[in-house]
């Protein structure tokens, strides 16, 4: 491999031709390899052989913001007319779901299965209770931005969904209601 990467030629068992390949390897890891290399335990070679473009994607649990849309892909994927309620989305987004966006991916595909054109709501999902230590912070104790659009999603709840009175119990300007509903929508939350 080492020889393959460096000189972009392989020679087949039997023969004394090389072949020239022209390839791209891409690899994943969740290790530290740079750490790895210092202690002796991945080859130094192969790593400089490797790392020619290096990208770093951080997991899904400090990327919260990403769940709604994922979600939304996936239900699309899937075919299915199910929605994500807010509760549900926000439920999600405490969860540290540890397979990242496989084990989103995952639990989207079964819920489309099971759900068949209901509302998906916080007891579909069959994640750990929101006081299990491991799921991260409750909802009243979540980002800013969290608390704000369950703020206005149940403020237009009691209003029945009237974006003036809306607005005006949250005294804020309506144009700046539609924006923030507009942005929950496209989201994937569902809003009353």
């Amino acid at each position: 491999l080492l020889r393959a990467l460096e000189s972009r030629e392989v020679k087949p068992l039997g023969t004394d031709r090389a072949i020239p390949v022209d390839v791209r390897v891409v690899s994943a890891t969740n290790r530290d390899l740079e750490e790895m290399v210092k202690k002796g335990t991945f080859r130094e070679d192969l790593f400089y052989r490797l790392s020619v473009i290096r990208l770093k994607l951080p997991p899904l649990r400090e990327r919260r913001e990403d769940i709604p849309p994922l979600v939304a892909h996936f239900l699309r994927s899937f075919l299915s007319d199910c929605r994500f309620s807010a509760a549900a989305l926000d439920s999600l987004a405490r969860h540290p779901l540890p397979g990242n966006v496989r084990a989103l991916r995952n639990l989207v595909e079964r819920v489309a299965i099971l759900c068949r054109g209901r509302t998906v709501e916080p007891s579909d999902l069959d994640l750990p209770p929101a006081s299990d230590p491991r799921t991260g912070p409750p909802a009243s104790q979540g980002t800013l931005e969290d608390t704000e659009r369950l703020t206005i999603i149940e403020a237009l709840r009691r209003h029945d969904g009237n974006q003036v009175r809306t607005a005006k119990a949250l005294k804020i300007g309506l144009s700046t209601l539609r924006r923030k509903l507009k942005a929950y929508k496209d989201a994937g939350y569902e809003l009353p």
